[in-house]
């Protein structure tokens, strides 16, 4: 709500690119978390957005539609596929690209200098209760180029950047 007391309309600009810069296409809505309106089901205000954001999408940029709508029809084959069990290599090797991309699309991306920084700043944090200054030093001179090493090879396996074996990999 506005200060005075009156709903605010948002606005979501599309960022596809064309050849004069971004789309920048508005849509324009109420914020998700505003009140709810009594006897609109819960999601309704999310698939109105959706719904005129993938109808700008297919107006004026169909190739990106059409890829939107593989990439669902995909994922939904993924899930269906998840709750069975089939002996079929091909359609375990197409689970498991379709899941290596999901997580490369979801995953965080950390730099690496954000991995060494976190490293650094937890390593102190643990050790500050039960050694001093010089200690933590010597201590993270020593520990922070291991768990550095670690801690990329976990997010890059996490990110798909990195395959792992299918006996290896993480948990969907």
């Amino acid at each position: 709500m506005a200060t005075n007391g009156t709903l605010v309309k948002l606005q979501t600009k599309c960022r596809v690119p064309t050849e004069t810069g971004p789309c920048g296409h508005t849509v324009t809505h109420f914020p998700m978390d505003a009140i709810p309106i009594i006897g609109q089901p819960a999601g309704k205000k999310v698939a109105e957005l959706v719904m005129a954001l993938m109808g700008h999408l297919q107006k004026k940029h169909p190739d990106i539609f059409v890829s939107i709508q593989a990439m669902g029809s995909t994922f939904m084959g993924f899930l269906a596929l998840r709750l069975f069990e089939t002996s079929d290599a091909a359609l375990l090797a197409a689970c498991d690209q379709t899941q290596a991309h999901l997580r490369q699309l979801s995953a965080l991306q950390f730099s690496d200098e954000s991995v060494e920084a976190t490293i650094r700043n937890t390593l102190r944090k643990a050790l500050a209760a039960k050694h001093t200054e010089s200690e933590i030093e010597a201590l993270c001179a020593e520990l922070q180029p291991v768990l550095t090493v670690a801690m990329r090879g976990v997010r890059d396996a996490l990110t798909g950047a990195v395959q792992l074996p299918s006996d290896q990999a993480p948990p969907a």
